[in-house]
């Protein structure tokens, strides 16, 4: 399965305004749509010795949440920059959705954060995948001191 198809489910979900555990669901989906897309593309177009030295990423599902958000903030480059920020973003709002449940969580929040995750997947589909690759090479290169 392909991750994105997350953010189909998510427009689903929140189709049923009057469900509030649909609109927090959303949320998680359109969450999960970006970070799965952005970790196989990270995973699949950075040098494989520059991930191993992490010492934590031997396979794709080894990436996890806050690293990948840190490697991508860490790029020189503004555009892999960005993606890391509203990955972030996201992130927080799918936290919101998932643990704060002394919260309403309102269709307008779900929505936004639905058109926000479809912006940001056209953003990383926009961005050229050898230049993301290239950038966290750089960035956990930073991260580790120089050492490869």
């Amino acid at each position: 399965m392909d991750g994105t198809d997350f953010i189909k489910t998510a427009e689903l979900l929140c189709q049923n305004v009057s469900h509030e555990a649909h609109q927090r669901s959303a949320t998680s989906r359109a969450y999960y749509a970006c970070f799965l897309a952005t970790r196989s593309t990270v995973y699949n177009y950075t040098p494989r010795q520059s991930l191993l030295a992490c010492a934590t990423v031997g396979r794709e599902r080894d990436i996890r949440h806050e690293p990948l958000q840190r490697w991508l903030k860490n790029c020189s480059e503004a555009a892999v920059r960005g993606l890391g920020q509203d990955l972030g973003d996201l992130l927080a709002e799918r936290g919101k959705a998932d643990y704060a449940m002394d919260r309403a969580y309102i269709h307008e929040s779900a929505r936004e954060t639905v058109d926000n995750a479809k912006d940001y997947l056209a953003q990383l589909r926009a961005t050229e995948a050898s230049l993301i690759g290239a950038q966290v090479d750089e960035s956990l290169r930073r991260e580790s001191g120089g050492k490869k």
